[in-house]
């Protein structure tokens, strides 16, 4: 059922309104129900009649019923103020449940106000204010972005209400205390921010020279091939295999072809003297190289004997005419630009840069240049994450919109939602995701549209707000995350959540991080139940160094680490064990968000010790199901070789490697190169 309330101070006009809307809901083949609250005695019963005189008598209950109606009376034995919700969940199922009184109650609700009464306004500190009905809305004491309906037309309450009625579907609080929510995996949270995202309507025609970043809502096809004809990868000379028997060859160079000049045929027993790019001319097999070649007046001595085809990049090597170069979906690099560009392509058509409202909470922040670092009061911090998430919005190709810090009210909060959800598709902030006194994230973004509050298993970063927010046009709402205050929290989370979304919505062909595997350099001997995404760095040998300090408060650790590792739940890292992680440098224009795995093994192939002990006696790990390779690469070391780990396949965010048995190789086993 659908439950909506009326509060309002007394005299305010709340039954009378409630009694025409209950006749216009019936006309509209509404089933109705009123919840009243009453201030003061009341009775229902008269005097002398029978279902009086039991209560008199002492009666905890008495039903009557007959054959049009049901009553119920019930004496509290002490003193009682039932909550909204145990009242409703005395009802019948019905349509609706319209609500009198309980002023604070939490279910939403419409404000009834007169200016003739004097009285207060309650909206802008209530979230569940849903819309203001008033006779006076040039009167209002404070301005509101609220819907302001007409009191005095009940038909116009009527139609607001049955405009939008899922959003006053009723969910029951459990009168107990519920259990905590399993967190979700970050796979989970992922698939759910995914499902729920589709790409942006409105496309773009943007010069290739423009569209870095962007991303392709129509393949980019060849008109020709390329290259276009066959032609020369050096400097030397073309010529005719037939013509050169033997090194020392002297042959007549008949003509001169710099690139973008065309030769004419070359005929038996003379050469050209050719640039790199220029076509070959006609009659020519093969290009040979001029340090290979002696030049000796209009002749040149030839110093090899050429193979057919040699130094010659033939007609369509790289791209065939008609193919497909890049692909719809495809989000475009400084090497795609020119690959485009290699096909003739002077414009391309790109979906429109995502809009993004951007702000941060708390009273605590001020802004660099604000107050002086010698000046800063006790309990205040400088805003980092507002320059954080800035650029990881612009690194993204999107438009950021940028709303500054919002202070703790809750009024502010809901002012600062519905400027952003205006011309925006996306908004993201930062702290007030808690239930604190002082978070009122929560209950501003409840109040002006829809909340998801999440626990993602991942540390840094277990909370995540995922919404949306109406527009007071009534055009489709914007999307709301909402991220934890801690630097290195927000920052993870952004990369790991809200990238994702930002590059679904540009209709990207994939939006998930891709994983490398690396080594680690360092011990990580008490992991968390959490999925863990620690800063490190790589070094010179090509392992991974870790930060001393993974606190999320550490934002340093950030910028000294270029990757972060994905460690899976519970699981210890010891010293040489590989890693799978993310180069931090991906996470922002070039290629965003790249994880750093560790390999399968020791750790993650359940042989911890053994793997341990193994690498300690100078072995290395190997994964058993990996196929061998063939006999001939079995033979041993060449003395001093270096010891080289094998390459190891990339892996996505969600394909952690598990289940596979672990081996001991020696270190100089070739097997492992």
């Amino acid at each position: 059922m659908k439950v909506i309330g009326f509060c309002g101070y007394s005299g305010s006009g709340k039954t009378t309104l409630v009694e025409q809307l209950v006749s216009r809901f019936r006309l509209a083949g509404q089933r109705v129900s009123v919840v009243k609250h009453a201030h003061h005695e009341f009775d229902i019963d008269h005097p002398g009649k029978d279902s009086y005189r039991h209560r008199e008598a002492g009666a905890f209950e008495v039903l009557i019923a007959s054959d049009r109606r049901l009553a119920k009376i019930r004496e509290y034995e002490l003193r009682a103020d039932p909550t909204v919700h145990q009242l409703l969940s005395e009802l019948y199922e019905v349509d609706w449940v319209l609500v009198e009184g309980f002023k604070h109650a939490d279910v939403l609700k419409i404000e009834i106000w007169r200016a003739e009464t004097g009285k207060p306004v309650q909206y802008p500190n209530d979230p569940y204010v849903v819309a203001i009905a008033t006779d006076s809305a040039d009167r209002l004491p404070q301005p509101t972005g609220l819907p302001l309906l007409d009191l005095n037309d009940p038909d116009a309450v009527t139609a607001f209400l049955l405009a939008d009625p899922a959003r006053y579907e009723y969910r029951s609080p459990s009168t107990t205390p519920s259990p905590r929510p399993p967190m979700l995996t970050l796979d989970e949270a992922l698939a759910r921010l995914l499902s729920a995202i589709r790409p942006l309507a409105e496309t773009e025609s943007v010069s290739t020279f423009d569209a870095l970043g962007r991303v392709l809502v129509e393949g980019v096809c060849s008109g020709l091939d390329v290259p276009p004809q066959d032609n020369t990868s050096m400097d030397g000379y073309a010529l005719r295999c037939a013509d050169v028997p033997a090194a020392g060859t002297l042959l007549t160079v008949a003509q001169r072809i710099p690139a973008g000049h065309v030769g004419q045929p070359l005929q038996p027993g003379t050469a050209a003297r050719i640039f790199t790019g220029a076509q070959v001319p006609p009659g020519a097999d093969a290009v040979v190289m001029q340090e290979q070649c002696e030049a000796q007046g209009e002749q040149v001595r030839i110093g090899v004997v050429p193979q057919t085809g040699q130094w010659i990049r033939r007609r369509g090597e790289d791209v065939q005419r008609g193919a497909e170069v890049l692909a719809r979906g495809a989000r475009l690099t400084p090497q795609a630009l020119g690959l485009a560009a290699s096909v003739g392509a002077a414009t391309l058509a790109v979906s429109r840069r995502p809009r993004v409202a951007l702000f941060s909470t708390g009273d605590e922040l001020v802004m660099p240049g604000q107050i002086a670092p010698d000046q800063m009061p006790p309990g205040a911090i400088y805003n980092s994450n507002r320059f954080t998430l800035r650029g990881l919005v612009q690194a993204l190709g999107c438009e950021c919109n940028d709303l500054g810090i919002v202070p703790d009210r809750l009024d502010a909060t809901r002012d600062a939602l519905r400027r952003a959800a205006q011309g925006n598709d996306l908004i993201v902030t930062s702290g007030g995701v808690s239930v604190g006194e002082e978070d009122h994230l929560r209950p501003a973004v409840q109040a002006e549209g829809r909340l998801d509050l999440w626990q993602i298993a991942i540390k840094p970063g277990k909370p995540l707000a995922f919404g949306e927010v109406r527009r007071a046009d009534g055009s489709h709402a914007s999307w709301f995350m909402g991220l934890p205050g801690n630097p290195v929290s927000s920052y993870v989370t952004f990369l790991l959540a809200v990238r994702p979304v930002l590059l679904a919505l540009q209709g990207a062909d994939t939006a998930m991080p891709r994983a490398i595997e690396m080594r680690a350099d360092f011990d990580w001997p008490r992991p968390d139940r959490r999925r863990e995404f620690l800063r490190v760095r790589r070094n010179a040998t090509g392992g991974l160094d870790l930060f001393p300090n993974q606190s999320s408060g550490v934002l340093t650790s950030a910028v000294w680490g270029d990757g972060l590792v994905d460690n899976p739940s519970g699981q210890a890292i010891a010293k040489g064990i590989a890693s799978p992680s993310c180069p931090l440098q991906n996470c922002c224009h070039e290629d965003p968000g790249a994880l750093f795995r560790l390999h399968p093994r020791g750790a993650r192939c359940g042989r911890d010790a053994r793997t341990a002990r193994g690498q300690q006696r100078g072995r290395r790990a190997r994964c058993a199901d990996r196929p061998r390779r063939s006999p001939r690469h079995r033979a041993g070391p060449r003395p001093g070789a270096a010891q080289r780990a094998e390459p190891e396949p990339v892996r996505g965010v969600g394909g952690a490697v598990r289940g596979c048995r672990t081996g001991l190789l020696p270190a100089g086993d070739r097997r492992l190169r």
